[in-house]
């Protein structure tokens, strides 16, 4: 599973490749096939039925988590 940390450098970096615009922290520039890939790499389960809006909402939620468990550590 990828680290917030890792997340925050990919995502921007990305972007960058697809030469998009970041809204919201880069999430809503992303095609839903692109989250599903990127739900997928971080664990998130039922990421397949999920609207774009709720692994946008999901993958953010992942990533605060593991940012959070990282500063416990």
């Amino acid at each position: 599973r990828r680290q917030a940390w890792q997340l925050d450098q990919e995502l921007p970096d990305t972007a960058r490749e697809l030469d998009r615009e970041t809204v919201d922290g880069g999430l809503d520039a992303y095609k839903k096939p692109e989250l599903v890939e990127l739900a997928s790499s971080i664990g998130i389960e039922s990421r397949s039925s999920m609207t774009k809006p709720e692994l946008v909402d999901a993958i953010t939620k992942a990533a605060r988590r593991q940012a959070r468990q990282g500063a416990r550590k």
